[in-house]
């Protein structure tokens, strides 16, 4: 069981806040603040893990991870999150020849779009090359399928070509999305 402070942080440095003018067609830059600062959310974070004294070699992996995001700031302009639920479940399975099995499910809410979540699994393996070198390697799957308002509405190009007479949609459109990642790390033990 954990739980993380709030964290402050600022850096020396110039924010640039880059603006548009229709009436001049000019881009617009100005230096907001020197050195802003942001103030990270606390979390509360419970784990557990079952390993068995049986002959079986598997550990369970269980976690659950709470962010209050409403409590974001930041000096240089307003944001509004939501707190987040992450669930993490997973299994690591070792077999008598030395090789290593994982496999995992999580669920990761958004802290900027409520109601909108991903989840996926991992699949995993490694296997030690020798008693110095050893191999990991695993794969990521998530699906995501959600909603969203135009990032480009025709009604900002109208009166050019051609969109002379174009006008905003006030669907939203259909996003779907899959992250598929892979990883492979080698090691030594220097032992």
């Amino acid at each position: 069981m954990a739980y993380r402070l709030i964290t402050t942080k600022g850096k020396n440095y110039n924010y640039e806040k880059i603006l548009y003018d229709p009436s001049n067609n000019l881009i617009i830059t100005s230096s907001e603040m020197d050195n802003p600062k942001f103030s990270y959310p606390s979390s509360f974070i419970v784990g557990a893990v079952y390993r068995p004294r049986s002959g079986i070699f598997s550990t369970i992996s269980v976690n659950y991870i709470r962010t209050f995001w409403s409590k974001f700031d930041n000096d240089l302009e307003p944001t509004y999150f939501y707190d987040t639920n992450d669930f993490n479940v997973g299994v690591e399975h070792l077999f008598d020849t030395g090789a290593i099995f994982r496999f995992g499910i999580f669920y990761h809410e958004n802290y900027e779009i409520e109601h909108l979540a991903e989840a996926g699994i991992t699949i995993g393996t490694g296997y030690n090359i020798s008693k110095k070198y050893f191999i990991d390697c695993g794969i990521e799957y998530s699906p995501l399928t959600y909603e969203m308002t135009d990032l480009f509405p025709d009604g900002d190009y109208n009166g050019l070509e051609p969109l002379t007479d174009a006008v905003n949609r006030t669907s939203p459109d259909k996003i779907e999305q899959v992250k598929l990642r892979a990883i492979v790390s080698f090691g030594i033990n220097l032992k």
